[in-house]
This record gives C-alpha cells, structure tokens and sequence, in this order.
C-alpha cells in the first residue's frame, strides 16, 4: 500500500458516517501503541464501500489470520484518524472488554453507531424454520450492552431486557419483533451498512406473515414495560418522563395504565 494512507480528514465526514465508523472500529478495529489504526473485515463490500465513502485512495489490503477460513479486507490509518479515534477516549492496545459509546454519539447519531456495532460485533439471523428473525451482539463488556439495551429501550425500540452469558463473553439477543424494530430503526439512517446483514432484515420484512398492525401494538405494551424497567433499575424519573415524550402520541391512550405502573 502506499504510505501514508490517503483518506479524508475523518473531522469533516459526516456526522453519522463518524458515528457508524465508532461504532465499527470500536467492535472490530484496532488502535496500536504505534499510533496506527487499522479495521479489517471478510466483507470486501463493506470495506469497499467505506473506503469510497471516506476516499480512501490507498490500496485495499487482504490476508488470512492464523487458523481462519475467510480472507479478510483490511484498511490502515495513520496519525490523522488515530488522533480523532484518541480524541474520542479510544485508547491504543486490546478493546476486549473495554467497549463504550462515546460522547459524541448523540440520541440522533445513536442509529448509526448501533450500525456499526452490529455490522462488527452482530448479527441478523434470519431462522427459516420458525419464520423468524433474531438480532444480537456479542461482546466482553456487559456494561457496553446495556447502555445499548437501555437507549434502545429509551428510544422505544425494543421492550424486553435480553442480555444472557455466552461462554466466556456476553450476547444481546433479540426476538422477531424487537428485531425488526431495531433494523427499521437503523438503517433508515445509516450512511453505511453491511449488505450481508441487511438483507436478512429485508427478506423477513418481505417474506413473513409479520404485520405492522400487531408490531405497532406490541410496541405500545413494550414500552409501557420500558418505563417499569427503568423504575426497576434506579434510572431518574426525568428519564422515564424522556420517554414519555418520545411516545407521546403513542401512549396518549395508556396515561392511566402508565400511572399505575409507574
């Protein structure tokens, strides 16, 4: 490749292309002690079409790891983008149990970044069998995952709390109409996504016998189990009153039943 990598300063991509990328990098990239960065994945898809997104102008690397069946596409930044990854508190060396949402990532931004983590970290399995579609992460750092189950549950996504052990590491799961909440949520926004992943959303939402009458009423009751759960876990009421808000026309109807569960 040449040296140094030629790509736009990532301080004038857009904001929800660096908040996909955080999301990515911070699932599946690697900040060295070298002050380089690197991100690597066996979708040349979608390392192609972020490299066109940011005008990547250096070649596209690919190698084999140790032991793996896939080639994997790599793309290598120098000072320029490590700078703007330490900024937002990413340190250099092993991200295993360290991952976070940074600061930056904003209630608006926040779709994109979970983009981004799902197209490293996660996982859309369509299951044919039960006409059925599941959404999960992975990740070494239960924390991570339920700062993401709870702005999720504050933006009224999902309803249920789904965060299981999964050998040595934690998994977020979610069910069909979670699932399909979540995936009309992000990729409505995203400026980038792992086609692979995406399609299996797609598909379901074409092919299934799923309704958006029965969704928008499962929605309504999981968000009034939303309020209740952030009761449960010792969140503020002006929290809870943000959801509110979110949902007001949504739970116009439920101001009584919302009283008695809060």
């Amino acid at each position: 490749m040449s040296y140094p990598p030629k790509y736009k300063n990532p301080n004038e991509w857009p904001h929800d292309l660096q908040a996909y990328f955080l999301g990515w990098f911070i699932a599946d990239g690697y900040l060295g002690s070298h002050i380089a960065a690197e991100i690597a994945s066996v979708d040349a898809q979608l390392v192609q079409d972020f490299a066109t997104a940011i005008e990547y102008t250096s070649k596209i690397n690919t190698y084999l790891p140790p032991k793996a069946k896939n080639v994997r596409h790599r793309l290598t930044f120098n000072s320029t983008l490590t700078q703007f990854l330490i900024a937002q508190g990413i340190t250099p060396g092993p991200k295993t149990g360290k991952e976070f949402i940074p600061e930056c990532i904003t209630t608006e931004l926040f779709p994109s970044f979970l983009c981004g983590v799902i197209d490293g970290d996660g996982s859309n399995q369509l299951v044919k069998t039960r006409n059925t579609l599941y959404t999960r992460i992975v990740c070494a750092n239960k924390k991570f995952l339920s700062e993401i189950h709870y702005n999720l549950r504050l933006a009224g996504v999902v309803s249920m709390e789904q965060i299981h052990p999964h050998e040595s590491i934690w998994r977020l799961a979610y069910g069909k109409y979670d699932s399909v909440a979540i995936g009309t949520y992000m990729y409505a926004k995203t400026p980038i996504k792992l086609l692979r992943k995406y399609e299996y959303y797609k598909k379901f939402k074409r092919t299934s016998t799923f309704t958006e009458k029965r969704h928008t009423t499962a929605e309504k009751l999981g968000v009034l189990h939303s309020l209740s759960l952030l009761v449960r876990d010792g969140f503020l009421k002006k929290d809870a009153a943000k959801l509110c808000t979110v949902h007001a026309g949504t739970l116009s109807r439920w101001e009584k039943e919302l009283g008695r569960r809060i």
